[in-house]
């Protein structure tokens, strides 16, 4: 477990202080490419940014799998400016309390310029037009910049992760951890890391990627996601097999999986610990490669300050850290064991033994 938690935090270096919000995912681009060059794995990208890496050592039975997450969390760019004074559109959903007095920071040429809130104008939908925040900056700004909030890139205290971006920063630290170790080792497994974009907009990029070929329709999908803490999952209580969201519940038999692999990985590891909950804080990506005629499951994070929507306002997302070493070691495990395609026969079986074993007395009825 030494292992999987000091190639964790090198990734978590890695990944977590970069800059990132839909439409500009180029910092995290760059290091998700640079590690398919370092290790030999073939990465192919559509026209959308979106990035699909790819192991492959096979066995005799093991099956491929895709881990997926969003590179994106919810930012803003700038709409006009006029000398110190500019109006920057949100991309992505925050509430009121959360922009009020805020500080953001804008990625420029001349490098990170930071601003304050002044005022806002929320969207009635945000589906429909976008909310604008009008901040004063520290020195002139130019249409077409982009930024988010100004809060710690990443701290690792007290047992915690905490950073600006945590949704879904950290599941790209963590495919891109399980893939580094796979090559690294050799180890016989076949994985897709895919890593979209834009999806705090509206699953933008992942529409885009199931229109394409990138990713055969034929493997299973687990996607990967933090999600707010509400009651029936906890922080600090292990990762969460996620078995649907607000809008729909995913495939079955996927899920059965997750589960079945977290259990084993319990009864043989009494310090390991995990969760199964429909996490319905908001839509994932599940939903839609279900909906495009994926088999797609989810495995999440619980996490305080979603969205850095924060008690007083504004704060860095956190997640526990033995919770996301956890994650790791179960990515690993179901990545050697690759997807179960007998599950529902084996689980048929046994509902079969039990109808055997008490059929004779529905004939004395």
């Amino acid at each position: 477990m030494a292992g999987t938690a000091e190639r964790l935090e090198y990734w978590l270096r890695e990944i977590l202080p970069l800059p990132t919000a839909p439409f500009h995912e180029d910092a995290i681009i760059a290091r998700v490419r640079r590690l398919a060059l370092e290790r030999g794995l073939r990465v192919r990208a559509d026209r959308a940014g979106n990035q699909v890496l790819e192991y492959r050592r096979e066995g005799k039975t093991v099956a491929p799998v895709a881990f997926t997450c969003h590179m994106d969390h919810p930012g803003f760019e700038v709409a006009a400016a006029r000398g110190r004074r500019a109006t920057l559109r949100l991309l992505g959903g925050v509430d009121e309390p959360t922009l009020r007095g805020s500080r953001i920071v804008v990625h420029t040429a001349g490098g990170p310029v930071r601003c304050r809130t002044r005022s806002v104008r929320m969207s009635p939908d945000r589906r429909k037009r976008h909310t604008h925040v009008t901040v004063a900056s520290e020195a002139p700004l130019r249409a077409g910049e982009w930024g988010h909030f100004d809060l710690v890139p990443l701290s690792l205290a007290r047992g915690r992760i905490t950073s600006k971006a945590l949704d879904n920063v950290l599941s790209a630290a963590l495919i891109l951890a399980l893939l580094d170790q796979l090559a690294a080792t050799r180890r016989r497994a076949h994985v897709y890391g895919v890593f979209t974009v834009a999806e705090e907009v509206g699953f933008v990029g992942a529409m885009e990627l199931v229109k394409g070929r990138l990713l055969p329709r034929r493997v299973p999908v687990v996607v990967m996601e933090t999600s707010r803490e509400l009651p029936g999952f906890s922080i600090g209580a292990g990762p969460v097999v996620r078995v649907g969201d607000r809008i729909s519940v995913y495939d079955d038999g996927v899920t059965r999986w997750l589960g079945d692999t977290a259990a084993a990985i319990a009864k043989r590891d009494k310090t390991f610990r995990w969760q199964r909950a429909l996490m319905p804080g908001g839509m994932c990506e599940a939903t839609l490669f279900n909906l495009a005629g994926y088999r797609a499951g989810a495995l999440a994070l619980a996490l305080a300050n979603y969205h850095n929507m924060g008690p007083r306002g504004a704060a860095a997302e956190r997640v526990d850290r033995r919770d996301a070493e956890q994650m790791l070691q179960l990515l690993e495990t179901l990545a050697a064991r690759g997807p179960r395609p007998g599950a529902d026969e084996a689980l048929c079986k046994r509902i079969e033994t039990q109808h055997r074993r008490y059929r004779v007395r529905l004939n004395r009825r």
